[in-house]
């Protein structure tokens, strides 16, 4: 739910108060939304090129957890996956580049 800029979220385990520069209405009405994925979305103004790997080091989390974000984010059109590989995927916010 999301109250003025800051968003509630109480999904699964994850339950907290988060604030929000912008809200991200489209990755919000998403279920594979969660807590991981909105913090990520956080860092791109600041790092609009990430891979997994950095993904997992932003987030302080596990790679299939900072992998469950990464595609979160492309499913909602947030990242876009650069040359098309099948692995060692590179991910770049298109609103910054």
């Amino acid at each position: 739910m999301i109250l003025g800029n800051s968003l509630l979220f109480s999904r699964g385990s994850a339950k907290g108060r988060y604030q929000l520069s912008a809200p991200p209405c489209r990755m919000v009405s998403l279920k594979s939304t969660s807590v991981h994925s909105i913090h990520l979305f956080e860092f791109l103004p600041t790092i609009p090129k990430l891979n997994v790997d950095r993904a997992v080091e932003l987030l302080d989390v596990t790679y299939p957890t900072a992998n469950t974000a990464v595609k979160s984010l492309v499913e909602a059109g947030v990242l876009v996956e650069m040359f098309g590989r099948s692995r060692h995927r590179s991910y770049e916010y298109r609103r910054h580049v």
